[in-house]
């Protein structure tokens, strides 16, 4: 039996990376090649065993073009460009005319397309489920992320086969070569290292759903696999949210707190509310976040995102790591050696 030929983006990110890892654990059933924007890294990828393609997600061509040469695209690498999605698209659908690929296409997305700005005072009440079709596309247009999913989940199943991965807060370190460590906890965490104070926005009562690592990566293989053999839902019913649990946001910092109490690095655990000056520092927020999207950090920071990933275990898929602050530790850990 032929190798199934995937080609995955983002692999130089915290997603797309660790998903690489569990991707070339499996060289008898698939042949990996990674994109990436220039050879500087190529070597990197290839001692881990993936073949690489060199080449801007910006070349739109050049995209559809690369996408007609491979059976499945897994695209962790920009979850807010239609533009990039579609050329996957047509690519796709190109190969499966033309050289009967199988034409399938997994896009990485993210719960923040139902985020509430609570502003850390409140958490809502409900709790979405990804069985709730309907319910989820009467979300607005203007949603986080709404653009390509929709466009996604509505294209012609007999073209190309669509499913759409959508992580909660992601925790944990990373196994991926390069990004390792994820956004939302890492700003709390990386404000309480630097400023040695247990900032939160507001309250902290927001409440996210959240997700580790490994089992986001476990989520795309599972899905995956359910594709290839025909199992998996897909289309307008194949959006998957991933999650294994809930935490507010004072919890996340409080434990952060205490881990670098036990260090003799904090005295006070009280938690204090951020003041804008934090939330504009690259040390805690990445500059592109601060300078391209404004109120994106506080809104996402002090947003409740609740959801319920009832798709993945209604075809088996569990969770492994259960407890949402149990990476906690693990990530101070990495920022306190950085």
């Amino acid at each position: 039996m032929s190798l199934v030929k995937i080609l995955l983006t983002g692999a130089t990110g915290y997603v797309g990376g660790d998903l690489l890892i569990d991707l070339l654990e499996r060289t008898s059933e698939f042949e990996v090649h990674v994109l990436i924007r220039g050879n500087e890294r190529s070597s990197t990828f290839e001692k881990l065993g993936a073949k690489v393609v060199v080449g801007s997600q910006d070349d739109h061509d050049f995209l559809t073009k690369t996408a007609s040469r491979f059976d499945v695209i897994i695209s962790v690498a920009d979850s807010l460009d239609a533009r990039t999605a579609k050329a996957f698209l047509l690519g796709l659908e190109q190969g499966k005319q033309q050289y009967h690929h199988k034409g399938i296409l997994i896009q990485n997305s993210g719960s923040d397309v139902v985020l509430e700005n609570t502003e850390g005072e409140y958490a809502t009440e409900k709790t979405w489920s990804d069985l709730d079709v309907q319910a989820f596309n009467e979300l607005p247009l203007d949603a986080q992320h709404r653009e390509v999913d929709i466009l996604v989940t509505e294209y012609p199943q007999d073209k190309v086969t669509t499913a759409i991965i959508s992580p909660s807060n992601i925790s944990g370190v990373g196994r991926g070569p390069y990004n390792r460590l994820s956004f939302i906890n890492l700003a709390y965490e990386r404000a309480v290292v630097k400023y040695r104070k247990p900032y939160v926005v507001g309250k902290g009562a927001n409440i996210w759903s959240s997700i580790h690592i490994k089992d986001v990566s476990s989520a795309f293989t599972s899905v995956l696999d359910g594709l290839l053999k025909g199992t998996a839902d897909h289309g307008l019913e194949g959006y998957y949210f991933v999650e294994s649990g809930q935490a507010s946001m004072a919890e996340v910092v409080q434990r952060a707190a205490e881990v670098l109490q036990k260090k003799g690095l904090l005295e006070d655990t009280n938690l204090i509310d951020m003041p804008e000056e934090v939330l504009q520092d690259p040390d805690v927020i990445p500059a592109y976040i601060v300078n391209d999207y404004p109120g994106f950090a506080k809104s996402t920071l002090g947003g409740t995102s609740r959801v319920s990933g009832d798709r993945l275990r209604k075809f088996g898929w569990k969770p492994k790591y259960t407890d949402p602050l149990g990476a906690v530790a693990e990530e101070i850990d990495v920022l306190l050696a950085a």
